[in-house]
C-alpha cells in the first residue's frame, strides 16, 4: 500500500515537472504582486492555466488568489491576439480601514503581440466580483490591470503596467487593496 502510494507521488512529482510552467513578479516602490502559473492540458478549445497569486504593500494589505483559465487564439482574422477567460479565487485583507473579503470573480485577459514591430506586445485582464459571489466584509470585488511587454528572449520579458484590485465592503465604502504602476518580470520553463 505504502509502495504504491509512494510510487504515485513520485511519478506525480515527475509529471508536475514536465507541464510548462511561468512565474512573473511586478514591483512598484510600495507593494510587489508574485504570480505562478501552470499549464495543466491542452483541449481542442484552448489551453488550461492554473495560476495562484499573492500580493502585499506597504499599507499591509495583502491578497491571494487561485484561478483557472481557458487560453488560446483569438481567430485568424487578429493574428497575434490571444484571449482567456476563467475565474478565481480571491481572498484579501485591508488594513485601513480593516476588511476581509473573499470572492469568486470572473474575468477574461487579452493579449496583442504588434504585427511588424518584434517582440513588443500589450495586454491586460480584468476581473468582477458581485455581491452575491462576495463574503466577508466584501459587497463586490473589481481587479483590472494593463501592460506593455517586451521580449527579452523566447523564455523572458520585461513589462510595465498598472494595476487596480478593491470593491465596496458591505457599507458600501470603496476599499482600494491596490492601484499602482508597477515594473515587472515573467519568464517561463
Amino acid at each position: 500500500m505504502f509502495r504504491q502510494l509512494g510510487l504515485g507521488l513520485v511519478l506525480g512529482m515527475a509529471a508536475w515537472g514536465a507541464m510548462a510552467q511561468s512565474a512573473q513578479v511586478a514591483l512598484s516602490n510600495d507593494s510587489a504582486h508574485f504570480r505562478y502559473g501552470m499549464l495543466v492540458g491542452g483541449q481542442s478549445f484552448g489551453r488550461s492555466e492554473v495560476a495562484v497569486g499573492a500580493f502585499f504593500n506597504k499599507d499591509d494589505n495583502v491578497l491571494g488568489d487561485f484561478g483557472l483559465f481557458i487560453v488560446d487564439e483569438a481567430g485568424s482574422k487578429v493574428p497575434g491576439l490571444e484571449a482567456g477567460v476563467g475565474g478565481k479565487l480571491v481572498t484579501a485583507r485591508s488594513k485601513t480601514p480593516d476588511r476581509n473579503f473573499f470572492v469568486g470573480a470572473l474575468g477574461l485577459s487579452l493579449r496583442y503581440a504588434i504585427p511588424g514591430v518584434t517582440r513588443l506586445a500589450i495586454g491586460g485582464d480584468a476581473f468582477y466580483a458581485p455581491s452575491i459571489v462576495s463574503g466577508l466584509d466584501a459587497d463586490n470585488y473589481i481587479e483590472y490591470s494593463g501592460r506593455v511587454e517586451y521580449e527579452i528572449l523566447p523564455q523572458a520579458g520585461i513589462f510595465v503596467g498598472y494595476r487596480y484590485m478593491g470593491g465596496d465592503d458591505t457599507h458600501k465604502v470603496r476599499i482600494d487593496i491596490n492601484k499602482s504602476v508597477h515594473l515587472g518580470l515573467r519568464v517561463t520553463f
